[in-house]
């Protein structure tokens, strides 16, 4: 029931989720992304962070907020992109990059483990080459020391926690190794970290031929990231991500 209709003023408010994103170009694909999560995930706002003129044109135009940081060192840069989460007031955020892409379900799915979770995250995703043709596979996540890990993509991090941090997620001075800096700052105040392997949804980070990447798609092909392929990826990109084909159109 909406508030707006609830006479006795017992409706339980909508969960409000913030994105927050650190964007650096690649404007297609940018464009996608931020769709989707108004779209297709429903998230309250979009927060981009940034230095480039184009990116913050595109960002705004599609009803983004976004927020002026160097792009270097990157730590820095998403912390920007939190810190100004906190005005909203939000229940939780998202951890995105802007070639990451979640399920439509994300967060139908995701947001009730926040009532016991302070961050909740999946253990893999999947990755999609756009080439001359598309490429996708499963990647199940790290192993060794790091086994019981999330990883970044669609992270859920609780208000509860981003206030206790600060809202600054990461070490301000770090370029790489994000995601343990996330985990290790919220473990120190004591943060309910959960890990779901939850099926029903699905994770997606994006690399072309078009521009440099930050994941390089060879470290699957090549077996540094034992990952498993699919075989009919046109499908299953139509089943979960069609945006995909939208990219360069």
């Amino acid at each position: 029931m909406s508030e707006a209709y609830d006479d006795s003023g017992t409706a339980k408010p909508p969960f409000r989720v913030i994105a927050c994103l650190a964007v650096f170009g690649r404007l297609p694909l940018l464009e996608q992304t931020i769709k989707r999560l108004y779209q297709k995930n429903g998230v309250f706002r979009v927060i981009c962070s940034g230095d480039q003129i184009a990116d913050q044109k595109l960002c705004e135009s599609l009803g983004a907020v976004w927020v002026y940081a160097p792009n270097k060192p990157l730590g820095a840069k998403w912390n920007k992109a939190f810190e100004a989460a906190k005005q909203y007031n939000p229940d939780a955020c998202l951890f995105m990059g802007s070639s990451d892409w979640v399920s439509d379900n994300w967060l139908s799915e995701m947001c009730p483990l926040m009532d016991k979770y302070d961050l909740v995250g999946t253990p893999g995703c999947n990755f999609l080459h756009i080439g001359s043709g598309y490429d996708v596979c499963y990647w199940p996540g790290y192993v060794g020391r790091r086994e019981n890990e999330s990883i970044g993509i669609g992270r859920l991090i609780s208000k509860r926690v981003l206030d206790l941090i600060q809202w600054k997620r990461f070490a301000g001075q770090l370029n790489s190794s994000l995601d343990y800096s996330m985990t290790h700052r919220c473990t120190k105040v004591a943060a309910n970290i959960h890990l779901t392997h939850n099926t029903n949804i699905q994770s997606l980070s994006i690399s072309t031929d078009k521009w440099t990447n930050h994941h390089k798609f060879s470290d699957c092909t090549t077996g540094r990231l034992p990952s498993i392929f699919k075989d009919n990826p046109i499908e299953w990109l139509e089943n979960n991500f069609p945006e995909a084909f939208k990219v360069f159109q």
